[in-house]
């Protein structure tokens, strides 16, 4: 079984993927995230993080195409995603729903069940507090003692304004996700999006 969580945003998202042993303990965990910073590309133990450049694509649906198209490589055998779902207050809504959809389309016409988490569910099961700022959702993820936790060096952490926030972020859906899997054997059904259709 590999769960994943998803955080997807226009410029900066990011996949954790745990992967589970028969006992659906974690045994392996793995992400992707993208930067603009050349220098903080580098193939990391645990994942991948590409590097691109905002003058390389036509247009915005260009990148959100080329975006797209690394995410659902990365979740090609993947048995069950939660995403976060928008901040409907949040600046772009729009550009964000058109490149999240763009994700779910392809998640569904790949019969891969998914879910959506609102982001103050995240944020409370991350840090106990639903409101959350990106600061307090990486000193929870620096605090945490999980086995497979994604390991990162403390130059890396201290960029607050760096790809580290997605991974986070992306790490905090999937451990959610995780969460649910262990309190709910019907999970599946509960997914608002799976392969039985809507």
């Amino acid at each position: 079984m590999i769960i994943c969580g998803i955080d997807a945003s226009i410029n900066g998202s990011s996949c954790t993927k745990f992967m589970l042993d028969q006992n659906d303990k974690i045994i392996k965990s793995e992400f992707l995230a993208f930067t603009t910073v050349k220098k903080d590309a580098k193939l990391h133990k645990n994942g991948i993080i590409f590097h691109y450049k905002k003058i390389q694509f036509k247009n915005a649906l260009d990148k959100y195409i080329w975006m797209e198209e690394k995410i659902i490589n990365f979740c090609e055998n993947v048995d069950l995603i939660a995403i976060e779902n928008y901040a409907f207050s949040g600046n772009n809504l729009a550009m964000i729903g058109e490149f999240t959809g763009g994700i779910k389309r392809k998640l569904y016409d790949n019969n891969i069940p998914f879910t959506l988490f609102p982001i103050g569910t995240i944020k409370k099961y991350f840090t106990g507090k639903g409101n959350s700022k990106k600061d307090a959702m990486i000193a929870s993820y620096i605090k945490r003692k999980d086995i497979y936790k994604i390991e990162f060096s403390d130059e890396i952490l201290a960029k607050t304004k760096s790809f580290i926030n997605d991974v986070v972020d992306s790490y905090a859906i999937a451990s959610l996700l995780y969460n649910n899997f262990l309190e709910n054997d019907n999970l599946l059904e509960d997914f608002i999006y799976n392969s039985k259709g809507i």
